[in-house]
């Protein structure tokens, strides 16, 4: 993930902890990028490691599974990451494609919060 993702990713999760205390258990990463030498990178495939995966996964309440994609500005997606999302969209699930701090907020604090963020 370039730095600026990176960045953005953190903050987010800062933002997210703090915000959901009790529920940071529910957000996590998918270490899906970064460069790998070829024993690692094929131990890595066998483990499952998949192209085009999403950055950041969210465990809603009702089973609901929401993938968050974090690119800067500028930022494109890979044609493996639009084939993966579309693949998960297909399913009914949901992805964002976050490019900003406020899309994040904005994103849990007004879909996620009120319909997904609740007790089991």
């Amino acid at each position: 993930m370039k730095n600026e993702e990176s960045r953005l990713q953190k903050t987010c999760v800062r933002w997210y902890d703090l915000q959901y205390p009790h529920e940071k258990l529910r957000l996590f990463s998918i270490p899906n990028e970064g460069q790998r030498n070829p024993v690692n990178g094929a131990m890595m495939k066998a483990m499952g490691r998949r192209k085009g995966a999403p950055d950041m996964v969210l465990l809603a309440s009702g089973g609901k599974v929401v993938f968050f994609e974090f690119k800067s500005e500028k930022g494109k997606l890979s044609p493996e990451q639009k084939a993966f999302h579309e693949t998960i969209r297909g399913w009914g699930g949901m992805v964002y494609i976050v490019k900003s701090f406020d899309d994040f907020c904005e994103i849990v604090s007004s879909e996620i919060k009120d319909n997904i963020l609740k007790k089991f």
